[in-house]
């Protein structure tokens, strides 16, 4: 069974803070993910295609998408 879970944000910024905000997802200075209510996303590198990782126990791996505009991640379980 293929699941598709889509998660959108109406942000009121310029492109490239919006930009900003999600090049920072998972690194130290991560700005955008909900970490006061979610575990933290961990990916094994920089925000980039195939980065591998997730957030408590749900595993995914970032897939291509256009940089600093959205990104997408594919868990491998349903």
């Amino acid at each position: 069974m293929k699941v598709v879970n889509v998660h959108q944000r109406l942000l009121y910024a310029p492109p490239e803070q919006v930009g900003e905000l999600i090049d920072s997802l998972a690194s130290p200075s991560d700005a955008l993910w909900p970490g006061q209510a979610w575990p933290r996303l961990k990916l094994n590198r920089p925000l980039s295609v195939g980065a591998a990782g997730g957030h408590g126990p749900i595993p995914y791996f970032q897939r291509p998408t256009p940089r600093g505009r959205w990104c997408a991640f594919v868990s491998p379980h349903p």
